[in-house]
């Protein structure tokens, strides 16, 4: 029974082809064996497309939510998304913070990575612009030797991170 988690970009400029990147993480998921359970903070761009994706596969998940408001968090259509995938998962933690903040972001992507037998990751390789970005949570997923699947979507390259002595 495989857990998987994601970390990603919320934005996605110049990128000329979401349904290639979509079509992209499907293939990648379909050859984990044994998925039963995949873990969202359920943002806007990577992390919503990624549950489309999960949804699509009938696979469990579980939303990861960062903090209390975190709703205000999201523009009119990042949120009907937002809900409309939150009523599909199959359980939700919200974590012990009063509000939206970088720390609670940092903890909420720790807590998918460490839930996670294996991290995706749809990240362009560089550095988060905010304390608890997605270079952060690599960088994290890294350190206690979580294997990752590193999609980059402007290159369309994907490169797999296991660890021999997990």
């Amino acid at each position: 029974m495989l857990k998987i988690g994601i970390t990603g970009h919320q934005y996605f400029e110049n990128l000329k082809d979401m349904n290639h990147l979509e079509s992209q993480l499907y293939k990648e998921l379909l050859k984990l064996s044994g998925l039963s359970m995949a873990f969202s903070s359920l943002a806007i761009g990577a992390d919503q497309l990624f549950a489309k994706v999960i949804l699509k596969m009938d696979v469990d998940l579980g939303a990861v939510i960062p903090c209390s408001g975190y709703e205000k968090t999201f523009n009119k259509s990042g949120l009907k998304a937002y809900c409309r995938i939150l009523e599909k998962c199959k359980f939700k933690e919200i974590l012990n913070f009063k509000s939206p903040s970088q720390e609670a972001f940092f903890e909420a992507g720790k807590t998918i990575a460490d839930n996670s037998d294996v991290l995706f990751a749809i990240w362009d390789g560089n550095a988060s612009k905010g304390w608890g970005g997605t270079a952060d949570i690599v960088r994290y997923a890294i350190d206690i030797q979580k294997p990752i699947i590193h999609m980059n979507p402007w290159t369309g390259e994907i490169q797999t991170h296991n660890y021999e002595n997990k």
